[in-house]
């Protein structure tokens, strides 16, 4: 953009000419001496008789007389006449044209200059935004690979999450049938656990029928010693008959058959203690 204050102001334009002529109307000389001043009887101006149209005045510019009429102009608070009034204000305006040529050309080339300055700019905007617009185009193919890079990353873990939960319901499946056969295993548990307490009940049993054969085993074993004592003694007897009086044969025999029956009876005993012992060691 331009400069504003570089543009043309004809405020200040019109102030800085009316210094200047503020100057060069100071720089005119004026003629106060009267020895400076021409006599004539006639206005130069309008040419009338000073006799008809009043005294005679003289210009302090060009030192000519006239009358009151044409010398009512003012330049530095002296009088003048309206030819050098209208010559210094013609000087005025050639040199306010001349001023104003001056000005604007200065002002032209003011603006070519930052005209040619504001092209540098725009010339070097024009590489800036170029060179962003590549910018922008390989952060966009960036932007755009890595959103696809994302992407097969979502999709990877999105397939994983869906495996995951594909597993998750394959071992929800094993756990639901670990269950059952926990459950199967809990029953059989608490089936072998009554059996456990039903042989228990049997042992016990069985050990209070053995205590009670023990109790029998010790009632016949007493009973045999007390059959083995008896058959002691009455070996005894006969062995002490024998020596004492031979008896006849029949008797002799029937003594043998009693013995006999008894060891008999003795080994039937030793029979029973021992398959009683082996029922004991079962239980």
């Amino acid at each position: 953009m331009l400069n504003k204050t570089s543009s043309f102001d004809q405020q200040t334009f019109n102030y800085g000419v009316a210094q200047e002529n503020k100057l060069y109307i100071q720089s005119i000389k004026m003629k106060d001496d009267e020895s400076e001043w021409l006599q004539g009887n006639n206005c130069i101006i309008c040419e009338l008789p000073f006799s008809k149209c009043g005294k005679a005045h003289h210009c302090r510019v060009c030192g000519n007389p006239v009358c009151k009429t044409c010398s009512n102009k003012l330049i530095n608070d002296k009088r003048s006449c309206d030819l050098c009034f209208k010559r210094i204000q013609m000087v005025d305006q050639e040199k306010l044209k001349k001023q104003q040529i001056k000005t604007k050309k200065e002002a032209i080339k003011e603006l070519k200059i930052q005209i040619q300055k504001q092209q540098e700019k725009n010339d070097s905007m024009k590489e800036q935004i170029k060179e962003l617009q590549n910018q922008f185009e390989r952060q966009e193919s960036e932007h755009i690979s890595q959103e696809r890079s994302l992407q097969d990353q979502f999709d990877q873990k999105i397939n994983t999450i869906r495996q995951q939960i594909e597993n998750n319901k394959r071992l929800e499946q094993n756990i639901q049938g670990e269950q059952t056969q926990l459950e199967k295993l809990e029953y059989e548990i608490s089936d072998f656990s009554n059996q456990i307490e039903k042989k228990r009940f049997t042992i016990k049993l069985g050990k209070e029928q053995n205590v009670k054969q023990n109790e029998n085993l010790q009632k016949q074993e007493k009973n045999q010693q007390d059959l083995q004592l008896n058959y002691d003694k009455k070996k005894q007897e006969l062995i002490e008959q024998q020596e004492k009086q031979v008896k006849p044969e029949s008797q002799i025999s029937t003594n043998q058959s009693k013995q006999e029956d008894l060891e008999d009876k003795s080994t039937q005993f030793k029979n029973k203690k021992e398959k009683h012992k082996e029922n004991c060691i079962i239980y």
